[in-house]
């Protein structure tokens, strides 16, 4: 090869594509029917998006030399890119027809009739490469998105997975691997994945984009809805501020964002542990804390606290503990347990303990609209009851302010959680109550008051704006239609996580 158009072809592969123009150009200036020349002066044209010109230049550099599959494979390229896919199926066909054991062109080919959603022949000439070459990385990643697309996942995990470790430094082979991994359900794998897809091409916007929906997989979008609560906000800072004292080190249970962990910090903590069981949470707390110059205070641990060992997380048991691990009834998240492990182990003897005590709600409710589909029956004239089969026994959040609904007895305080004190694992009452009006009690609604001290409270109870927990409804097996001041009986109880309210007739 002429060493001008050697050093053309070196300009264009680093960028430098109007200087290996002019090497191309006093080549063909020379010889007007050097296929090297004319192969890079089409690539020339097409980077400077003169598609005519590229084409009709690949045309003559063919034409000069009929037998380079490599000149038919760039063309292929170049007419993809031109959004012309028939032609470039074309063009690669013909190359195979040249040197049917090349097996840049079988993955070539395999990659247009992808994109073009000719998937299973996609998938035979990906499947060919990799026999001609079993090394061949990009043949790996291309049959991995082949199959991916035709539903046969596990199998396409193990071509991508092979990519990543034939290209350790493939940004696209551990981006096919992170997308697999989500799709087969193993998100925090995934997360590591296009983690690394990132580190190595930070302008992979494919992997940048699956990020988010891996983290959106991960993280239930009820932490936007409690961030924005801005009545949880102000009670905690609140109560937070009032029960830090200098030189306290604090535990805080659920990081989640780690806000709570931030507040007790500036509100004087000399060290802040918190911990954090969702990893993607955790990685992104320690983010926000070291974003806001709190890292040397607050150290965000990747665990349960069920999981945490003073000594090796804590420097020292703690002084106080807060806890943001309510749900809907208060205890479906465990802090019972939570805080009886804590106390045993984590805790000085003295520790004081943030929210202080609770107090649960029960009230009958008519909801006649969310009725009509608790439990499933017919639907647009078709019997859907199985589909209630998915239904959570313990009932479901609603907020009874968007429903049509009316409180049918009195709001009826059931249990008191004191959890400044040991609490029983689990407890059981009854009552007797009176409905306050006529109608038809369909479910009963939960919800509670929390106490971060003596001072300072906030409720999930219907109507309190912006209260992100809403109130739990769990629907009767059967209506119970009552009369003003008829008396009822109430069963109210709770396991671990598990709290339950029922209504029924008094006898």
């Amino acid at each position: 090869m002429d060493p001008r158009l050697a050093e053309a072809w070196r300009q264009f592969k680093t960028g430098q594509v109007d200087e290996a123009a002019k090497g191309a150009r006093a080549v063909l200036d020379e010889a007007s029917s050097d296929p090297d020349a004319l192969h890079l002066m089409a690539l020339v044209c097409h980077r400077q998006n003169r598609p005519g010109e590229s084409c009709a230049l690949f045309v003559r550099a063919i034409a000069a030399r009929s037998k380079d599959t490599a000149i038919r494979n760039s063309f292929a390229s170049a007419l993809m890119e031109q959004g012309r896919p028939e032609d470039a199926v074309t063009a690669l066909q013909q190359a195979l027809q040249i040197n049917h054991a090349d097996m840049l062109t079988h993955k070539n080919l395999g990659a247009v009739l992808a994109a073009t959603g000719q998937l299973l022949s996609a998938a035979r000439h990906f499947q060919q490469a990799i026999e001609l070459k079993p090394d061949f990385a990009e043949a790996h990643v291309g049959l991995a998105g082949a199959l991916r697309d035709l539903c046969r996942a596990d199998e396409a995990l193990t071509h991508a997975r092979r990519a990543t470790q034939l290209q350790p430094e493939s940004s696209v082979a551990h981006a096919t691997h992170g997308v697999l991994l989500h799709e087969l359900g193993r998100h925090s794998e995934a997360l590591t994945a296009l983690r690394r897809a990132l580190a190595l091409d930070p302008s992979n916007r494919e992997a940048h984009s699956n990020l988010r929906v891996v983290y959106a997989a991960m993280v239930p979008k009820w932490h936007f809805t409690m961030l924005n609560d801005e009545a949880r906000n102000e009670a905690y800072r609140r109560g937070i501020e009032a029960a830090v004292r200098p030189g306290d080190h604090v535990l805080e249970i659920g990081a989640g964002s780690g806000l709570l962990a931030m507040m007790a910090a500036r509100a004087g903590a000399a060290r802040v542990t918190t911990c954090e069981v969702n990893p993607a949470l955790a990685d992104t707390a320690r983010q926000i804390v070291a974003a806001n110059g709190l890292a040397d205070r607050v150290s965000v641990i990747g665990r349960k606290s069920t999981m945490l060992e003073v000594g090796r997380d804590l420097p020292q048991p703690a002084d106080l503990l807060i806890m943001e691990i309510f749900d809907t009834v208060l205890i479906g998240e465990g802090v019972l347990p939570s805080l009886e492990d804590a106390r045993k182990r984590l805790l000085k003897p003295e520790a004081r303990v943030l929210p202080q005590r609770a107090r649960v709600y029960a009230a009958a409710v008519e909801i006649p609209d969310l009725r009509r589909v608790n439990p499933m029956k017919s639907v647009a004239g078709f019997d859907l009851s199985g589909f209630d089969v998915f239904r959570n026994p313990a009932g479901e959040m609603v907020e009874l302010s968007r429903e049509t609904h009316r409180l049918l007895t009195e709001p009826l305080p059931v249990f008191d959680f004191d959890f400044r004190k040991p609490i029983p694992g689990s407890g059981q009452k009854r009552y007797e109550l009176a409905a306050i009006q006529a109608g038809t009690i369909h479910a009963v609604a939960v919800w509670y008051d929390l106490h971060l001290d003596d001072a300072i409270s906030m409720s999930t109870a219907p109507g309190v704006m912006g209260n992100h927990w809403g109130q739990g409804l769990t629907f009767l097996p059967a209506d119970i239609p009552v009369t003003q001041w008829q008396r009822l009986s109430a069963h109210a109880a709770y396991a671990g996580t598990r709290l339950q309210v029922t209504i029924e007739a008094a006898v």
